[in-house]
């Protein structure tokens, strides 16, 4: 019950007063000087106090901690949670098995955790569903499984998962005075009875009430198709005897987790994250506590590192899934490429080229409390490509002692080589072809190093690496279009060599390491357009 800048809560029960909750700090504070007007509440005991917070029609959020019978408690607020916003009416604040949801009438869909220090902490916030622009959420379901919400002229509901729409009710439309309330059916289970996912609603509208019963049910693919538009980019997670793990990156703006039985060919989507940008490429790394951490760059200069855990790919569940956003402030050229080396346990180098012609260098910090973080290196100096060329490929490596090498592709038709971060030596620079090179593979086996570069040309090129030296092994002359994609596998005295391009062929040569002799295996045409990736597994090649 508000009174002025205070908000007084109540028992009913037993008529009288928990808490009263004042305002006046937080609003001079934030320059507010009209009273809030709360939409939404959730509570949360704790052990010996009650956590409470409450959501307003401007788009802030405000949360206190306190004792029952208190008196005076301050309330206070989060910037970064109320940016989530953007000044937007909060539609609805739910305490869920511990975590805190929030839903905006802007469309995005936050997650928040509190924690003993009483500290609220943003876990994630994106759309709550990508494909709707202009979705506007509503509430949860009971078991926080769907979204239920309006767009255009419909009513829909959403995954929370994948952000898929999973029912559209024509209704007129959340303008045309339309309310609904959802009645859970708590109906008794007769033996041999299975419950189906049923909801009813009530829904209000010009005096009229029509009640609709909703069967919800995901409807399997007939034909296995990752993302809904091109795939830009694919990783390898891990594999085994048996699966494989992958990551994919798409232009609906979309990292998918999938596994692959590679025996039987079965394909199964684990986890799907929404990228705030365009995705360009995409590069994931083990890490020691379990899980990965996934860095992908961004059409307007972004770079977004996610710390993905065991259990998020088990239980497919985005929200628990945290990440940390890197933006050049001086330009927003678009991320190219980039590589990832580690260099500990908890810390690892990316070299970042953008459309610009520079190579960035950024600190990847992860720890398994406190979530991912990504900072520019300010070290390292920026490297730009010579002659009004820029970077289209990059590769990074740690020598035994501890030395980074780094190696750039350039539309010039050069590769460059440089030695140490710190102080980049050019250790060498190697004419590869009078065309631009478009793909770049990098393999370490022991002491022995390769590395293969796809040009515009269709031609692949094999060189060994010896120290800060490259030594050209064989060119490869097959493809009649550009390289989109190159890997190298060791076999025994074998280098494999696989290629895919724009021709629409997959390519596979092997050269032999004692004769330094190369030879042509095989080739298969493609069933796709316009393969954008390739990836090379101990049992079988992915293209995207």
């Amino acid at each position: 019950m508000p009174t002025g800048k205070q908000l007084v809560l109540l028992d009913v029960v037993n008529q009288k007063t928990v808490a009263t909750l004042d305002f006046s700090a937080i609003l001079l504070s934030y320059g507010m000087k009209s009273h809030i007007k709360i939409t939404s509440m959730t509570l949360m005991m704790m052990e010996q106090s009650i956590f409470i917070m409450l959501g307003t029609v401007c788009g802030h959020v405000f949360f206190a901690e306190f004792a029952a019978n208190s008196t005076d408690v301050s309330m206070t607020s989060l910037r970064k949670l109320n940016a989530c916003f953007e000044a937007k009416a909060i539609n609805q604040v739910r305490n869920y098995n511990g975590n805190i949801f929030l839903l905006g009438s802007n469309g995005v869909s936050v997650l928040c955790k509190y924690d003993a220090s009483s500290n609220v902490e943003v876990i994630s916030a994106g759309p709550a569903c990508p494909w709707l622009r202009g979705f506007t959420p509503c509430s949860f379901s009971p078991d926080n499984k769907f979204i239920f919400g309006f767009h255009a002229r419909n009513f829909y509901v959403v995954d929370v998962r994948n952000g898929d729409t999973l029912c559209t009710v024509p209704c007129g439309g959340i303008h045309r005075q339309w309310y609904f309330t959802l009645c859970d059916n708590y109906d008794v289970l007769r033996e041999g009875e299975v419950r189906l996912q049923r909801a009813t609603f009530d829904f209000l509208r010009k005096g009229s009430i029509v009640s609709i019963d909703l069967y919800l049910k995901r409807l399997p693919f007939l034909e296995h198709c990752v993302h809904r538009t091109q795939v830009v980019g694919v990783c390898l997670l891990d594999e085994s005897d048996e699966t494989i793990r992958a990551i994919t990156i798409g232009a609906d703006y979309f990292i998918r987790f999938s596994q692959i039985q590679w025996k039987s060919g079965a394909w199964s989507t684990l986890l799907s994250l929404y990228n705030p940008s365009a995705p360009t490429c995409v590069r994931s790394s083990s890490l020691s506590f379990g899980g990965c951490v996934v860095m992908v760059g961004g059409e307007k200069g972004t770079v977004t590192a996610w710390m993905v855990g065991t259990e998020a790919l088990e239980d497919g569940n985005s929200y628990s899934v945290r990440s940390a956003l890197y933006q050049r402030s001086e330009s927003s050229a678009r991320v190219v490429d980039f590589d990832v080396t580690q260099v500990s346990n908890n810390q690892c180098l990316s070299a970042v080229c953008y459309a610009d012609g520079k190579i960035e260098w950024l600190d990847l910090y992860v720890d398994e409390d406190r979530g991912v973080r990504l900072e520019k290196e300010i070290r390292y100096p920026v490297l730009a490509s010579p002659n009004l060329s820029i970077f289209s490929k990059v590769a990074t490596w740690t020598d035994i002692d501890g030395t980074v090498y780094l190696c750039a592709a350039s539309t010039s038709g050069n590769l460059f080589l440089w030695k140490s971060a710190e102080k980049p030596e050019s250790a060498c620079t190697m004419f590869v072809e009078r065309c631009g090179l478009s793909a770049l593979a990098f393999l370490c086996e022991g002491n022995q190093r390769w590395l293969a570069v796809g040009s515009e040309s269709g031609t692949v090129t094999v060189f060994a690496i010896h120290g800060a030296t490259l030594k050209k092994l064989a060119t490869l002359t097959y493809h009649s279009a550009t390289i989109t994609g190159v890997a190298l596998l060791l076999n025994d005295k074998d280098l494999r060599v696989l290629s895919v391009a724009l021709d629409c062929r997959f390519a596979a040569y092997f050269i032999d390491l004692n004769t330094k002799q190369a030879s042509f295996l095989h080739a298969v045409p493609l069933g796709v357009r316009d393969p954008s990736s390739l990836l090379e597994t101990k049992f079988l090649a992915i293209l995207g």
